[in-house]
């Protein structure tokens, strides 16, 4: 077995990849301070506090009361963007060819409103041997990193799963258009992730492009307002709005 290297290089060129993708290291302890431990975020207060921070977000787009914004469409919308978020800096590793071995509590965040948060690990974490086979780290990414996070969000586990097969959709779609030629690579690195998921993935389709459907909704649409009158691209109600209109 080889040991994943993470260098400047690997990092810059996994930042060219999309704004999820970005990857910082922390060197320094003394500097650790501003860096958080990310566990602390899946604490049930916590997320409460950034559900909280959603629902004030989209009431306000929508331009409604922030009571009449349902809990759970929040949480949803919430845990999308964080498992977008949390997990495409290790699929694009994993498909330039480093299987870098993660959980919860190797990362750390400058907490910050919204999914694009700085993320940083300490360069330890690239010292550990590289797992036997691609399914043996998409089975630990599952384990040690996405399914803590889901299991603490309130919410259907149908709902939530098929937010992490929309996650994963979004993380090929935005390599097809930054980096095309890494896209069959990341495409394949993100099938096996899906295929680890609880149960069997949550959708239909291939990943990244326009047949791709997840089996369940995020539930955005119930925002209301504009909201209200649209789905999301991979939506599995898309196609049931479009044979009524």
């Amino acid at each position: 077995m080889t040991r994943p290297r993470a260098t400047a290089r690997v990092l810059e060129e996994l930042k060219q990849l999309g704004p999820f993708f970005a990857l910082n290291l922390y060197v320094d302890e003394r500097a650790m301070d501003q860096w958080r431990p990310l566990r602390s975020l899946i604490a049930e207060e916590a997320l409460q506090r950034r559900s909280e921070q959603m629902t004030r977000y989209l009431s306000g787009q929508a331009r409604i009361g922030f009571s009449q914004l349902e809990p759970k469409v929040a949480s949803s919308v919430m845990h999308l963007g964080l498992v977008a978020r949390l997990t495409s800096p290790w699929i694009g590793l994993a498909a330039m060819g480093h299987l870098a071995r993660v959980r919860l509590s190797d990362l750390r965040w400058i907490p910050a409103p919204g999914s694009n948060f700085a993320l940083s690990t300490s360069p330890r974490l690239f010292e550990r041997t590289h797992p036997d086979s691609l399914e043996e780290w998409a089975s630990e990414l599952v384990h040690e990193l996405i399914e803590p996070l889901t299991n603490a969000v309130p919410g259907s586990p149908a709902v939530l799963w098929g937010n992490v097969s929309s996650a994963l959709h979004g993380c090929v779609s935005a390599v097809e258009y930054t980096r095309p030629s890494l896209a069959p690579a990341l495409r394949d690195v993100a099938d096996h992730v899906l295929r680890a998921i609880p149960g069997g993935p949550a959708c239909s389709g291939v990943l990244g492009t326009d047949d791709f459907r997840r089996s369940s909704c995020c539930l955005i649409y119930r925002v209301g307002g504009a909201a209200s009158r649209s789905v999301c691209g991979d939506c599995v109600l898309r196609d049931l709005r479009e044979s009524r209109s």
